[in-house]
């Protein structure tokens, strides 16, 4: 086996190297700008690509003068309704 020399033992009250705190401290200072620059960036583009939509939803529509025609009673279909009265229907499946 490997005899390994015993660490120096540390106490509770020792602080933290001071250089490892101003590098987590900037790590996470950097995190929260990047975060924040991608959330008012996503904010930007959501309120843009809104506007653009917003402006080509405007339908466009075309109105047509009404005139007055001559009122009748008769009602003329392109087709005969006579085959929807004498259709027979029956069942394709036997015992319904």
């Amino acid at each position: 086996m490997h005899d390994a020399a015993p660490l120096p033992a540390v106490s509770a009250d020792t602080p933290a190297p001071r250089g490892l705190k101003a590098a987590g401290f900037t790590a996470a200072l950097l995190a929260v700008g990047i975060v924040g620059f991608g959330i008012v960036t996503r904010d930007h583009d959501v309120a843009r690509a809104a506007a653009w939509s917003d402006a080509n939803a405007i339908p466009t529509v075309h109105l047509v003068p009404v005139k007055g025609g001559a009122a009748t009673d008769t009602l003329e279909l392109p087709a005969t309704l006579a085959a929807w009265n004498a259709a027979h229907l029956y069942a394709r499946v036997p015992g319904y």
